[in-house]
């Protein structure tokens, strides 16, 4: 039987479920590459600190971090694909930031970005990428449970930017970090972060912006070469070089359609697109690009078929 040929260089991407653990926790760290289905994948694993341990799944390892030790670590795969003396290697990383307690005191967990934007605030300076979870008109029926598994992964999984700047600055500096946005109506109450998960979701959805989130979408419809896919669809994370709120160009950028995704599949996509964009990257137009095809592999290799990664390295292969 001959072994599946690759289309191209390999590429790998290495997805850690959470960026941020607290002590006594682990991690569970997945490498996904663009190899055809049945290939010969051989993946060795090593970290900066603590151990690593393959799993029974493909692909996976667990990773638990020194006793005693608080910091950023560093968890490597690398991955070869084909025959022992030839074939195509890959590397890649997941970078996971290990603290005393995810917790800032009386049951406040370090868990959401907090980056709730008001109609009269501009977003913040100095990252490096800017996303939105943006919804384009209130949701009917039948996608009020898609908007609030979003909500819900939003406020689980996307880790703190303000614990990891302010923890960790020189491994997580701003320019280097993706900041998500969700626009509201009005400033959440004082007691928000203390109320119970559903309360939570359920303000957010009855105080969201749609009024904001359609000019982002308007903005990002009218610009030179616009994905036509904008034009429709509810539900969307779109991410930018620049502020939507500001007046430079915010390109370069891409999006992802959420519309039709499965409300049990949302946790999986805005985690692996969570596991990517806190690992500090130099955002530039070619770093962005393939942030986009790393994200694209991941969600491929998750189930939504390769057809994505085909397109996305066709897209890319002009790229220098």
């Amino acid at each position: 039987m001959v072994a599946p040929a690759l289309a191209g260089p390999l590429r790998a991407v290495c997805i850690a479920d959470r960026a941020l653990l607290a002590a006594g926790e682990r991690a569970v760290v997945t490498a996904v590459t663009d190899a055809p289905s049945g290939a010969d994948v051989q993946i060795s694993w090593s970290a900066d600190g603590g151990a690593v341990v393959p799993t029974g799944r493909p692909g996976g390892a667990l990773w638990s971090p020194p006793a005693q030790s608080r910091g950023v670590f560093v968890i490597r795969a690398h991955i070869h694909v084909g025959a022992a003396e030839a074939g195509e290697t890959a590397d890649c990383s997941a970078r996971v930031a290990v603290i005393e307690s995810p917790n800032r005191g009386g049951g406040e967990a370090l868990i959401s970005t907090r980056a709730l934007v008001l109609p009269a605030a501009h977003e913040a300076s100095g990252y490096g990428l800017y996303s939105y979870v943006l919804f384009a008109h209130p949701p009917t029926d039948q996608e009020t449970q898609l908007f609030d598994a979003i909500l819900k992964a939003y406020l689980t999984l996307l880790p703190s930017q303000e614990t990891l700047e302010s923890r960790f600055p020189d491994e997580f500096p701003p320019a280097r970090l993706n900041v998500t946005y969700v626009p509201i109506r009005r400033a959440p109450p004082d007691d928000f972060d203390q109320r119970e998960p559903d309360d939570r979701i359920a303000w957010i959805r009855n105080h969201y912006d749609y009024d904001r989130a359609f000019a982002f979408l308007t903005r990002l419809r009218g610009l030179p070469d616009a994905d036509p896919s904008l034009r429709s669809g509810a539900a969307w994370i779109v991410s930018c070089q620049h502020p939507l709120g500001g007046k430079e160009d915010p390109r370069p950028g891409f999006q992802q359609n959420l519309s039709a995704v499965p409300p049990r599949l949302i946790p999986q996509r805005i985690g692996i697109f969570a596991s990517q964009t806190t690992q500090p990257r130099d955002y530039n137009p070619y770093s962005i690009a393939l942030l986009e095809l790393d994200l694209r592999i991941a969600i491929a290799q998750a189930g939504d078929g390769l057809e994505a990664v085909s397109a996305a390295i066709k897209k890319l292969g002009g790229a220098q």
